[in-house]
């Protein structure tokens, strides 16, 4: 039997747990997928952070998000798709907007870790 990892889509913790909000989106259960060992090390190689967002950006993925039931690939593509609606948000400052162009790149890169390692 292969040893596993729980990965955490959203990463490094000190940078997602500062934050209430962020923290209770980081500890969804269905962003954190149990994953092979080595498609876990692989993940980090190619992704070597997740950005946090910002508190307006932060708010509205908190109220629009709904992770999909027991699928954490099916839930990682929810992020982004809430991200990329906060992304066309014209309310947001610029930054805000670009540093969730940043987090739904990193989560992009995951998806294929994700998929590979899931067990």
């Amino acid at each position: 039997m292969s040893e596993t990892n729980r990965h955490h889509v959203l990463f490094y913790r000190k940078d997602w747990t500062a934050r209430v909000d962020s923290k209770k989106l980081r500890q969804n259960r269905l962003l954190i997928p149990t994953l092979d060992v080595e498609a876990h090390k692989d993940l980090h190689r190619a992704v070597p952070y997740v950005p946090t967002l910002g508190m307006y950006a932060l708010a509205l993925v908190k109220r629009d998000f709904i992770p999909i039931k027991d699928d954490y690939e099916a839930t990682a593509y929810e992020l982004i798709e809430t991200l990329s609606r906060v992304d066309n948000n014209e309310n947001l400052p610029l930054l805000e907007i670009e540093a969730a162009d940043l987090v739904i790149r990193a989560i992009e890169q995951q998806i294929p870790f994700i998929r590979e390692g899931i067990k």
